[in-house]
C-alpha cells in the first residue's frame, strides 16, 4: 500500500524523514512514503528514485512563450537539469506556428539540452488546431523537418511526431 504526503509543510519530525526536490512540491516524507509526483520514494531516510526515465514537454525555449503559457522556462530549465541527474530524458517540443518556429529558437533550446547531456532524445512534434487552440492552422511538415535537422546539429537523437 502507497502512502503519500501532499506538501512539504508537513509537521512529522521523524529520524528517517527527507525532502525530495524533485519537483516543485518539495515533499518531507517519512519513512516509506511516495512524493506527490509518486516520482521519488523515502526509503529509510534516503530519496530514491521511483520511475526510470521521464519525458517532459519543454514548450519553446523564450520566457515570453512560458509566461504566456503561465509557466517560467527557468523553471523548467531547472526540473529537466535536475531530471537528467537522475533518470533517462526525453524531451518533446509541440511546434505552434508562429509561437516557437523559429531555426534560431530551435538551435538555441537544441544546444542549451546538450549542454545539459547529448545523450537527452529531443522530439519535435506537429501542432494541430484543437480544443483551446483552434486560432491558427496545423505545422506545416516541412517546418518540423527542418527545425528537427537544425537540433540535430547538436544532439544525438531527435525524431518528428505528428508527420
Amino acid at each position: 500500500m502507497r502512502t503519500e504526503i501532499s506538501c512539504s509543510n508537513s509537521t512529522e519530525n521523524t529520524s528517517t524523514a527527507a525532502v525530495c526536490t524533485v519537483c516543485p512540491h518539495h515533499c518531507r516524507l517519512t519513512d516509506g512514503q511516495y512524493g506527490r509526483c509518486r516520482a521519488r520514494k523515502n526509503e529509510k531516510g534516503e530519496i530514491l528514485p521511483y520511475i526510470d526515465a521521464m519525458n517532459i514537454d519543454l514548450k519553446g525555449f523564450t520566457e515570453e512563450y512560458y509566461h504566456k503559457l503561465g509557466g517560467n522556462l527557468e523553471t523548467v530549465k531547472n526540473f529537466i537539469k535536475r531530471a537528467a541527474d537522475a533518470c533517462h530524458v526525453e524531451l518533446t517540443t509541440l511546434i505552434v506556428p508562429g509561437e516557437n518556429d523559429s531555426v534560431e529558437e530551435m538551435e538555441r533550446e537544441a544546444e542549451w539540452i546538450a549542454s545539459v547531456s547529448p545523450e537527452i532524445v529531443l522530439h519535435v512534434t506537429r501542432f494541430f488546431p484543437r480544443y483551446r487552440m483552434t486560432d491558427r492552422d496545423a505545422a506545416d511538415e516541412r517546418e518540423v523537418y527542418r527545425l528537427r535537422d537544425a537540433s540535430g546539429k547538436y544532439l544525438k537523437y531527435v525524431y518528428t511526431g505528428n508527420c
